[in-house]
């Protein structure tokens, strides 16, 4: 009975709304792939995953000491329809027990790490799951490039700001990360040097949680604008 009356309980939690989303939110990893299973690949062939972009936005939003957010695409894990959001909704998106992690880097190692993160996106013995979406960031890609010249235009957009600028290479940035790839998995190398110098702090924010926080202060989540997506192009 104990149980039943806990399962009761899950349910109803699970079937919370949080908000209303207006539009559907297409999942991808590396863009155009076909992971989505509401949308057809052209839908997320020059710009990559909706939804991972939003969540990225999200991460930024609650980490509020934040310049920069990055998150993998493997860690966002649906796509999420138009209508009611719920908390289960939610949970199912963000799956894992992370948290949000804030490190010290420059504009020069946030880019090495990206360079990382995207060369084992797109290795055979890689993972896909590796590849980068930023909130207060964006680039071009070119694929068809070496590793270390795959990103180039990287511009910079903090909370506050109305317009871009270029990423300062030498400029210090407080970025947001999981506590997973900070711990330097998927191929984000460079965060685990970060994390060993001791540039690192975590904020014990859960990042379902944080999403959630993010959906509930909204009220209704939608597609970014297409100039807040981190890749602005890919070149094949």
């Amino acid at each position: 009975a104990v149980l039943a009356s806990f399962n009761v309980k899950v349910e109803e939690m699970q079937s919370q709304q949080i908000g209303t989303v207006a539009e559907n939110l297409c999942l991808a990893r590396i863009p155009g792939d076909s992971r989505s299973k509401l949308c057809a690949s052209e839908a997320t062939a020059e710009r990559g995953s909706d939804i991972s972009m939003v969540v990225a936005h999200a991460f930024r939003e609650m980490a509020k000491a934040s310049d920069i957010a990055i998150q993998n695409g493997g860690g966002v894990r649906t796509d999420i329809a138009k209508g009611d959001l719920t908390m289960g909704d939610a949970y199912k998106l963000l799956p894992f027990a992370n948290t949000l992690v804030e490190m010290q880097m420059t504009g020069a190692e946030i880019k090495t790490v990206l360079e990382e993160a995207l060369d084992y996106a797109l290795q055979p013995d890689g993972s896909d799951g590796a590849y980068p979406y930023a909130a207060g960031l964006r680039w071009h890609l070119d694929i068809s490039k070496p590793m270390g010249e795959r990103l180039s235009g990287m511009e910079f957009k903090g909370r506050d700001d109305n317009s871009w600028m270029p990423l300062g290479m030498n400029t210090s940035y407080t970025l947001v990360t999981n506590n997973y790839v900070a711990g330097g998995r998927d191929g984000y190398l460079s965060f685990k040097t970060v994390k060993n110098d001791g540039r690192y702090v975590d904020t014990y924010l859960d990042y379902a949680q944080s999403f959630v926080d993010y959906v509930e202060e909204r009220g209704t989540i939608t597609k970014l604008p297409a100039s807040e997506y981190s890749t602005q192009s890919i070149t094949r």
